[in-house]
């Protein structure tokens, strides 16, 4: 049976906060909460998200997880076009919305038709809605775990490009500041076009 565990911190803005998403500097540190994620292989061929921390569960086929990927770059492609915030909000509705949209977009990244049935089990301790970047952290932890699990090298170049694409579906045009740092970790510096320096 394959068993995969890995986890990301949290993030705090120390300067820059709103700034940096005009391609202005930041200062960021990362914290220790973390978000932690587990995949093990199923015997079928169904993807099933679970979070601890909302208490819920989805059951999907790839299919399905390509399919609410595929709708939600193109209704983001369309946010960019015209800023509509509420299809932007539209796209992560579901708290189980943003695990699948991130597993999708890893599979588009690397171009993977088939993969192997997984439980995905997601228990963070970092705040929702507080600044503390659990959704970059969300997608850092997925997206290495994925890796892991398919095989792909533990990249962390890679794996922070992907989590970046994965955080424009939740926030249209995030800096990469939240998932560089959940990603790199301890305190650095960063600014949107020249990315991160460990200071």
């Amino acid at each position: 049976m394959i068993n995969v565990k890995v986890s990301a911190p949290g993030k705090l803005h120390l300067l820059g906060e709103h700034a940096v998403v005009y391609n202005k500097p930041a200062i960021l540190v990362a914290v220790d909460k973390r978000c932690f994620v587990e995949i093990t292989k199923r015997k079928d061929n169904k993807i099933k998200v679970t979070s601890i921390n909302y208490k819920t569960s989805a059951l999907r086929s790839a299919k399905e997880i390509v399919d609410k990927f595929d709708k939600a770059q193109k209704d983001w492609e369309k946010y960019n076009e015209n800023n509509d915030v509420s299809l932007l909000k539209s796209i992560t509705k579901d708290p189980l919305d943003y695990p699948q949209i991130i597993v999708g977009q890893f599979l588009n990244y690397y171009k993977i038709k088939t993969i192997p049935g997984f439980d995905l089990n997601i228990d963070s301790e970092v705040p929702v809605g507080c600044g503390m970047g659990s959704s970059g952290s969300l997608a850092v932890s997925i997206i290495g775990a994925l890796s892991l699990f398919v095989g792909k090298p533990f990249d962390k170049k890679k794996i922070n490009e992907i989590a970046f694409l994965a955080e424009q579906k939740k926030h249209g045009k995030p800096s990469g500041g939240d998932n560089s740092t959940s990603c790199f970790g301890e305190l650095v510096w960063f600014k949107k076009d020249e990315g991160i320096k460990p200071l």
